[in-house]
């Protein structure tokens, strides 16, 4: 009957309704030997194959599986099929709906029909899809892998999923992201291809490779064995010094040999290391021994191959999976040398270690030692001191930074006080120090007291600082923040330090979708921070420093953990050749960080905090004079210490040059396609300027009119403040315009307006901006700055970033009571940051001046050469006569 089709289907109905969570009707079709239908939900349409994937879920009180029930199109076999994997779709897009399978076909067409053209082939061919698949979406994990399974005709067929594959796989991930408008995890990887003879009768020739650290999620994906098997071909490849040839069957090409993986299985282990068996056939199917095959690959460097497999392994690289047997002679001679050249070695290594642990630890087997790094020469990189820093809940506590980017010399940090330092594979452990600051107080107390006071300070300096010393001994513990992600502190700071970066593991998952994985050994760090270092943060693959400063207790400011996260791949895995090049670290570290904090918070916060490294670029440009070569952006460092030139201006100029070219050429997210695809280009190695613009001229070459626009000169090699000013959306700063304003223009008689309900609205970045822009002003009436403090506290504050600038505000406004807390806060810590200015600020005023230089005088021992050397220059005192 004519109701006989609707009536039949109403479970079908309902269980689709449940399924998709939305209203569905159902349109029928009847057609001469069936019932055709589709599912829809007001305009939209359910592609066929999500009804489909809906209706085969297990029974939950709805039908049964329908007989018959399949798409109106043929799905061709196997062979044909090819399977490509998004990282992720915006939230808002439903992969289940015709719309979406639409776009997905017309960019799989696009990217085809690049290739072809590429490899001057004629003809016409078409995309069909066969199914679009995505893991549920959970509030933990809003981005989840999206499958696509496709084939493609000509007007002969459909076409073998090898060859299908062997056409995309020419297009870089950037470039196939960019034709499916989604970033791409897998380009294409064929379902089936014919074997090579797996038979166990051949085991004879087989090579055994065992992994570590493959995920189970990696395990599961249906291409994982096809593109492990390709990049064990890369490594025989260059094991033969041959080039790969077409991918043509169920095995990868290498020169005129042939390379297959036959099992992988996971092993018993504390790792559970995974074990890859594999062959290679030679000319004509000729079997190469697994003796030849291990030794050819075993030739290569570890290093080399982790980073070529993706993954670390174990040693040998290779070995045949049926050994050989060694006659007895053959293995005591090899003991005997095993005994000679590694067991002899690692014992002395050891002796030479116990002996250094007795002498520099004593016997307090975990503990902090203040002066226990004091003589180790330390070779380290600056990092931007325009990163946000927080202040701990304890002053004394405060810290300095590491390292500056000097490649000439070695450098004693002298004073400084580390934390141990854990390496554990595949983790982010942060690890703090600090460093008791009573007798600082103590010292401060004597200023503006007379002379006797300050003397009998001075006299008991040494033996407070060896009290506080013996009082600040503490005990290493350590907080899980997330899967990757520990926090390593003396206990009175781990529980802070372990809430204030809490957010770590979604600032690198946000990071990963945006420039790829971590690569080999990024993901192995450890934190510290030694009181004298001079920067706020710095990391190197396995190991980054961070400092107590960032503790706000309200996570405000840790994007600087982000800005440390990024130089994972900027800066690590692609690397500046010259310090004359520092900006491509800094200026796409700075950009990288605030991309994950537009991720995480929004545009108008990336906006925001890019105003603020504004500021600080203008600053930095009005400290070195704006006529001076240093304010480059590539400046000349012939005959120049890198740590002279140190300042925001990489950081700063390099991000604001990005931002340009990022509005110039179509925004963030074509922009930063670019971003990643540089990344990818220069992994591994190191890059000049030059270099980074040949390939930025190369990457949009469709636009080389746009850029060619663009005045590099003015930019590059011109000092001072760039040549164009981005215009930054101004919607979180526009209250802080409006305060500063109104403190700005307030008379005696309306500081009464101002009251503590001023700040309730503002965040501690908006308050930051506040002040800054305060200090950009003309100095405020000393009236005014004491009824902000009445109004606003600012002196209880302990965010570091906050403290810094109100201190400057009063020093600069005269207040003399703020002189000793400038000089305290300039004293117990080390950051150039902070330090530099408020020594600057106490210079300025006539009344302390000779008080500032007696201060850096006295604490110099205990200062960072870097900083010793800089501050000595803004204070114009000779650092060799003090």
């Amino acid at each position: 009957s004519s109701k006989g089709p609707s009536s039949g289907f109403n479970q079908v109905r309902d269980l689709l309704k449940r399924e998709f969570n939305r209203s569905v009707e159902l349109q029928f079709l009847r057609t001469p030997s069936s019932f055709a239908f589709r599912a829809v939900s007001g305009p939209l349409i359910f592609t066929a194959m999500s009804v489909l994937n809906a209706l085969r879920q297990p029974a939950r009180g709805g039908p049964g599986p329908l007989p018959g029930l399949q798409p109106l199109y043929s799905v061709p076999d196997l062979r044909h099929q090819v399977h490509s994997v998004l990282q992720f779709v915006p939230g808002h897009v439903d992969v289940r709906l015709c719309n979406f399978s639409e776009r997905v076909e017309r960019g799989l067409l696009l990217a085809y029909a690049e290739t072809r053209r590429r490899a001057h082939e004629q003809g016409n061919v078409t995309v069909q899809l066969l199914n679009i698949t995505m893991g549920p979406r959970s509030a933990v994990n809003l981005k989840v892998p999206v499958d696509i399974t496709f084939a493609v005709r000509d007007g002969r067929g459909f076409l073998t999923g090898s060859e299908v594959s062997q056409h995309l796989r020419r297009l870089s991930e950037v470039e196939f992201s960019f034709y499916l408008g989604y970033p791409a995890l897998q380009i294409a990887e064929p379902f089936l291809y014919p074997e090579l003879n797996t038979s166990h009768h051949l085991r004879s020739t087989w090579v055994r490779t065992v992994l570590l650290g493959v995920g189970d999620q990696l395990l599961t994906e249906r291409s994982f064995r096809a593109r492990l098997e390709r990049r064990l071909a890369l490594l025989l490849e260059e094991g033969l010094g041959e080039s790969a040839r077409r991918r043509w069957k169920r095995s990868t090409a290498v020169g005129n040999s042939s390379l297959q993986v036959v099992r992988i299985a996971r092993l018993s282990g504390p790792e559970r290391p995974l074990e890859v068996l594999y062959f290679v056939e030679g000319p004509g199917g000729a079997r190469v021994p697994a003796e030849a095959t291990a030794a050819t690959l075993n030739r290569l460097d570890l290093q080399r191959a982790a980073i070529v497999l993706g993954h670390r392994m174990q040693r040998p690289l290779a070995q045949p999976v049926e050994t050989v047997s060694v006659p007895p002679s053959e293995t005591q001679s090899s003991s005997v040398w095993l005994i000679v050249g590694v067991v002899v070695p690692v014992l002395l290594a050891l002796f030479i270690i116990v002996i250094l642990y007795w002498k520099m630890c004593g016997s307090e087997k975990l503990e902090f030692q203040p002066d226990a790094i004091n003589t180790i020469q330390q070779r380290q990189k600056l990092q931007a001191p325009s990163e946000p820093a927080l202040a701990p809940n304890n002053p004394s506590s405060l810290q300095g930074h590491p390292s500056p980017p000097s490649v000439t010399r070695s450098r004693r940090a002298a004073g400084s006080r580390c934390g141990s330092m854990t390496r554990q594979t595949g983790r982010l452990v942060l690890v703090w120090g600090s460093l008791g600051s009573d007798h600082r107080e103590r010292q401060v107390e004597g200023i503006g007291r007379g002379g006797g006071a300050r003397k009998e300070v001075e006299r008991a300096a040494p033996m407070a600082h060896a009290t506080a010393r013996q009082q600040h001994r503490k005990t290493a513990k350590k907080r899980e923040i997330g899967p990757r992600s520990l926090v390593w502190s003396e206990k009175e700071f781990v529980d802070k330090a372990a809430f204030e970066f809490s957010e770590t593991e979604n600032m690198l998952k946000t990071a990963e979708s945006l420039v790829g994985a971590v690569r080999v050994g990024a993901s192995t760090t450890s934190w510290c921070c030694p009181p004298p270092s001079p920067t706020g943060a710095w990391r190197n693959p396995c190991l980054t420093f961070a400092t107590p400063t960032l503790l706000a207790g309200d996570r405000s400011l840790s994007n600087v953990i982000a800005h440390e996260i990024s130089h994972s791949w900027t800066g690590n895995l692609v690397t500046n050749k010259t310090w004359e090049h520092f900006w491509l670290n800094e200026g796409h570290t700075v950009y990288l960080e605030r991309m994950i904090g537009r991720s995480m918070e929004s545009e108008q916060f990336r906006q925001f905090k890019a105003m603020g490294g504004w500021k600080e670029l203008q600053e930095s440009v009005k400290t070195f004079g704006a006529d001076n070569p240093l304010t480059n952006l590539v400046p000349s460092l012939q005959d120049v210490n890198p740590d002279d030139a140190f300042s925001s201006v990489p950081y700063e100029k390099g991000f604001a040059l990005l931002y340009h070219l990022e509005e110039l050429l179509g925004g963030p997210v074509v922009f930063m396609g670019f971003v990643k695809s540089y990344i990818q280009m220069f992994a591994y190695g190191s890059a000049t300027t030059e270099e980074w613009k040949a390939y930025l001229f190369t990457y949009f070459q469709d636009k080389v009119d746009v850029l060619n626009k663009v005045d590099w000169n003015a930019w590059m090699h011109t000092p001072g403040m760039p040549p164009v000013k981005p215009q930054y959306d101004t919607t979180m700063a526009d209250s802080c315009i409006a305060l500063c304003s109104k403190w700005t223009k307030a008379g005696e008689a309306d500081l009464g307006v101002f009251t503590a309900a001023d700040l309730t609205t503002l965040s501690s970045h908006q308050v930051i901006e506040f002040l800054s822009l305060l200090l950009q002003e003309e100095p405020l009436p000393l009236t005014h700055v004491k009824r902000m403090q009445e109004a606003y506290d600012f002196n209880s504050c302990i965010n570091a970033e906050i403290r810094a600038r109100w201190l400057r505000l009063c020093v600069k406004s005269r207040w003399e009571e703020a002189v000793p807390k400038a000089l305290q806060m300039a004293t117990e810590q080390g950051r150039m940051k902070f330090t530099r200015p408020l020594f600057r600020e106490v210079y300025n005023f006539d009344k302390f001046r000779d008080e500032a230089v007696r201060m850096f005088k006295t604490h110099r021992a205990a200062m960072h050469p870097v900083m010793l050397d800089l501050l000595s220059k803004d204070l114009k005192v000779d650092p060799t006569s003090c």
